[in-house]
C-alpha cells in the first residue's frame, strides 16, 4: 500500500508491505446481501473508548480493504472489543 496512507508526512510515490493477522471476522447474511463483520481484540489499557478508535482506525481499514479484495463481500461493520472497558467499539 502507499506509505501516504499509513502517514500524510510519508512520500506518496514510497510503497510499504502491511503485515498483520485478523482476529476474527464473520458473514451475515445471504446470498448477494451476504457481507462481512470484522472484529478485533484489544488489550490496551486506555483513559477513553475513542482512542482505540484513532489508535486502530488504519488497522482495520486496512483488514477490511484486504478482507474486500479476497472475498468480493463489503465489510459492513468493523468492531474492536476492548477487554480494559469490556465493551465493543464500531469504527
Amino acid at each position: 500500500m502507499k506509505a501516504s496512507e499509513i502517514d500524510p508526512s510519508y512520500p506518496e510515490d514510497e510503497d510499504i508491505i502491511v503485515q498483520g493477522i485478523m482476529d476474527a471476522f464473520f458473514y451475515e447474511g445471504e446470498g448477494e446481501k451476504e457481507e462481512i463483520v470484522l472484529l478485533d481484540y484489544k488489550t490496551d489499557r486506555v483513559p477513553e473508548l475513542a482512542v482505540l478508535g484513532k489508535r486502530y482506525k488504519v488497522q482495520l481499514d486496512s483488514y477490511a480493504e484486504a478482507l474486500t479484495r479476497v472475498t468480493g463481500k463489503n465489510v459492513k461493520e468493523k468492531i474492536i472489543w476492548s477487554f480494559g472497558w469490556g465493551r465493543q467499539l464500531l469504527l
